[in-house]
């Protein structure tokens, strides 16, 4: 699994050789971005992206619920990986029912055919990739859709650069993977810290420890956690964590923030480790910090002797859940 990981160049290599190939035309007053887990990141990141690069609002739909604002003037883009994700369907069967512009990512699946029988425009990710482990490709394919249809956050260029400064620091996050895969080792919780407006980055590293090494994981982020999260450090009834705690380098207040959070943890005599993000643009401190905890989480898997690709407890949530949802196509 490690290889599928360290395979992103060439993933965001093949989502560019498709860049331009889809788009929406049109004027639009939201974007709304709707996925989950695996694919539901992608939103997430596209908002972080988003946040002082573009003036139209983007909202993401972890959800079946799409929000009630969603009409002609939406795009909505659905991600989906396997393209049968019941919630994602479901928002974006709703979306059309609304009559917003509807985009999708997907492999094929449901979502496929529904993008094929609508005539909708679809950006297709390989077949055969775990949705955690095609990251690069749907976001590129987002990205891709975004420019083209007038609302670029990341050009072309701008991800060519990313995929360039990924290739070339692979050998030093293989190495700092595997420190953190030692370092989390241990029968203490592991909490993720890290500052506005990286929360995206923190949520994915939650999550891919949580699927691949099968440990829960804590997410710390500044300023907030100053407001609330802080207080429950002094009188805990579970005093055995550690922490990794990631920055910006290039955001001098983030940077002091996450310092003041390590000199907390510290306090209360709990081990850190400080990572700041490399990268060329913030799409390759994305896709570092993305990089970086999917291989050292399936580094820990190995360490702790579990299967890092099955997902067993998922699976039954799916099988519960096509007996919840309903939809038509």
């Amino acid at each position: 699994m490690e290889e599928a990981y360290l395979n992103w160049p060439k993933l965001i290599d093949e989502a560019l050789a498709d860049w331009g190939s889809v788009g929406v035309r049109g004027e639009f007053d939201n974007i709304v971005i709707s996925g989950m887990g695996g694919s539901g990141i992608i939103g997430d990141v596209v908002k972080l992206l988003a946040l002082g690069r573009l003036s139209t609002p983007v909202e993401v739909v972890k959800s079946h619920v799409i929000p009630s604002y969603v009409s002609e003037e939406t795009l909505f883009i659905g991600v989906s990986y396997s393209g049968n994700t019941h919630e994602t369907i479901t928002a974006t069967l709703r979306a059309l029912e609304k009559g917003a512009r509807v985009a999708v990512v997907t492999s094929g699946g449901v979502l496929g055919r529904v993008a094929a029988e609508k005539g909708l425009p679809l950006f297709k990710t390989p077949s055969g990739l775990l949705p955690r482990v095609s990251f690069p490709h749907m976001l590129t394919g987002v990205l891709s859709i975004l420019d083209s249809s007038g609302l670029s956050i990341a050009g072309r260029s701008e991800v060519e650069h990313a995929r360039a400064g990924l290739e070339s620091d692979k050998p030093g996050i293989a190495g700092e993977a595997s420190e953190i895969a030692s370092f989390a080792y241990s029968g203490d919780l592991l909490v993720v810290a890290t500052h506005s407006p990286l929360e995206a980055l923190a949520v994915r590293a939650k999550s891919e420890f949580n699927e691949n090494s099968k440990i829960i994981v804590k997410v710390d982020v500044a300023p907030e956690w100053m407001h609330n999260d802080i207080v429950g450090y002094e009188r805990p009834l579970f005093t055995s964590y550690r922490v990794i705690a990631f920055y910006d380098p290039d955001d001098k207040v983030g940077r002091r923030l996450v310092e003041f959070m390590v000199e907390e943890y510290k306090g209360h005599g709990r081990p850190v480790r400080s990572i700041p993000l490399k990268g060329v643009n913030l799409v390759g401190k994305v896709l570092y910090a993305a990089l970086l905890f999917g291989l050292a989480s399936v580094k820990l898997a190995g360490l702790r002797g579990v299967d890092p690709s099955a997902t067993v407890s998922i699976g039954r949530y799916k099988k519960f859940a096509s007996g919840v949802f309903e939809y038509r196509v």
